[in-house]
């Protein structure tokens, strides 16, 4: 979301309320069952060290980048902050799917 412009529509009646919001960045746990945006989901999958390499390069970029310019999708404006506990939260939601071998 960092690179996307200002301009990208968005749909503030998707928004939750500010209780949830907080709720969600308080507990640090994201609803069960958000579907992420069609557009953005993966379509294929690379090996593990491909998968690594493009989630540092990711990374690398998040952290230079001023922060976000639009509104969250369902969360609505953020600070800097909060874009990076967020992001933080759904890493570790992704994180929790690992299953060590």
């Amino acid at each position: 979301m960092v690179d996307l412009p200002a301009s990208t529509p968005h749909d503030p009646s998707k928004w939750v309320p500010e209780e949830q919001k907080r709720q969600v960045l308080e507990s640090s746990l994201l609803p069960e069952g958000m579907p992420g945006p069609p557009e953005i989901m993966p379509t294929d999958t690379l090996g593990e060290r491909e998968e690594a390499e493009g989630l540092r390069a990711a990374i690398a970029h998040y952290k230079a980048s001023s922060g976000p310019v639009i509104p969250h999708r369902i969360f609505g404006p953020l600070t800097k902050a909060e874009w990076d506990r967020l992001q933080l939260i759904h890493f570790a939601h992704h994180l929790s799917f690992a299953v060590p071998r």
